[in-house]
């Protein structure tokens, strides 16, 4: 494990003016493997669309959803899958997808 993605969760919190904003923060920083399992293009609106799929793999012990973010090396990356392992594994995978048009 070589990679140091960081998790993102979304919080919200008052904006001042008697509302509210969404915003992403860090809650984790992991050791993980990275690997590239897809790369896709499709038009959407009109424009090519490409996105990348990952699989990650991160220790047990963080709390990671499908509700969170992943960011590494400049991407953030949605978490489509982060199913929890069998008992008494030391490591889970992710499956997250990147898209350089924005998170999908």
């Amino acid at each position: 494990m070589r990679e140091r993605p960081k998790i993102l969760r979304k919080t919200v919190v008052p904006d001042g003016a008697g509302g509210e904003v969404e915003d992403w923060s860090e809650i984790a920083e992991v050791w993980a493997r990275v690997l590239p399992k897809s790369a896709d293009e499709k038009v959407e609106a009109g424009q090519v669309a490409s996105v990348e799929v990952y699989e990650v793999t991160v220790r047990v012990g963080v709390d990671i959803g499908t509700h969170d973010r992943l960011q590494w090396k400049g991407k953030v990356c949605t978490i489509q899958a982060a199913p929890e392992p069998p008992s008494g594994d030391l490591y889970r995978t992710l499956t997250v997808t990147y898209s350089p048009n924005g998170v999908e």
